[in-house]
């Protein structure tokens, strides 16, 4: 709300410089100087509106960038849920800095492991496209948050199974190639 106390105050100036002037009993010179004067203090008040303005502005986008990514960081906690666990490492939690170029990562903590990309890399191929983009967010998430991400239980049970599963198949490969192997001998269809 600035802008209305700026322009309130532009106005007072330049009215009292004009007050000012019409009262001043001296030569006409001085009226032109003292129009000069008031027309520098309109420009400086306008120049100092626009300074503060633009201050505001690059301090609501800054409030505005940090509240958007602490929104994408509850959101993205709760469709983690269950799946992964989300720690908080302290406050801030969202701490990606605001830049003229972008945002800035802090600097990254060698000691935080990744455990959910490298559980995902265990048991997805990570060839597959969407598989990569996904452990590459949860990196980036990680990045951007204060947050250490952990594999649920849920997770590590859905791993196992899977690991199961492709054992189990293997096995049934196995023995269709048994049986393949049979027919071919037998020449007969079973």
């Amino acid at each position: 709300m600035p802008l209305p106390w700026l322009i309130g105050a532009a106005v007072v100036g330049l009215g009292s410089a004009l007050v000012a002037a019409l009262k001043s009993d001296d030569k006409p010179s001085s009226t032109i100087s003292t129009a000069e004067a008031a027309r520098r203090a309109q420009e400086a008040a306008t120049e100092q509106w626009r300074k503060t303005e633009q201050k505001q502005k690059k301090d609501n986008a800054r409030t505005l960038f940090a509240e958007a990514g602490v929104v994408i960081g509850t959101s993205l906690e709760d469709a983690l849920h269950g799946i992964v666990d989300v720690m908080s490492l302290g406050e801030p939690t969202f701490t990606a800095t605001l830049t003229t170029q972008g945002y800035r990562l802090p600097p990254g903590d060698p000691s935080r492991a990744y455990e959910v990309g490298h559980a995902l890399a265990e048991v997805l191929p990570m060839h597959d496209p969407v598989i990569a983009r996904i452990s590459e967010q949860l990196d980036f998430y990680t990045a951007v948050y204060n947050v250490h991400l952990q594999g649920s239980r849920t997770l590590y049970r859905q791993i196992m199974d899977i690991q199961a599963a492709d054992k189990e198949l293997v096995t049934l490969d196995q023995i269709a190639q048994q049986l393949m192997a049979l027919q071919t001998e037998l020449g007969t269809p079973l």
